[in-house]
């Protein structure tokens, strides 16, 4: 359901959804609720989103990525910044794109 308003655009009821949720998301669910914020360029949810999705998942190297990401986009370097320093600080390196061709 949080997917389905995310991709609709509708992001402050998916964001209310996961919130109210009987049990505590996982990084799947936020992970989702991320990538419609991208998508919708919705960046002050999506940075309360990335937050929460790197609190349930911060192995997750994609999630510290969007954060920096959308702090950069609204011109906060030094929120990017620390965003790729928090990755260092816990050993979680960004891993290399790559595709078959």
């Amino acid at each position: 359901m949080a997917d389905l308003l995310g991709r609709s655009g509708n992001l402050q009821e998916a964001e209310d959804l996961v919130q109210s949720m009987p049990i505590c998301p996982d990084g799947g669910v936020w992970g989702t609720l991320l990538s419609a914020c991208k998508i919708h360029n919705e960046i002050e949810i999506g940075i309360r989103v990335a937050k929460c999705a790197i609190e349930s998942d911060p192995e997750n190297d994609g999630y510290y990525i969007m954060l920096s990401n959308m702090y950069g986009s609204m011109g906060k370097w030094d929120e990017a910044e620390r965003a790729r320093e928090l990755m260092k600080e816990r050993g979680i390196g960004k891993r290399a794109g790559w595709s078959a061709v």
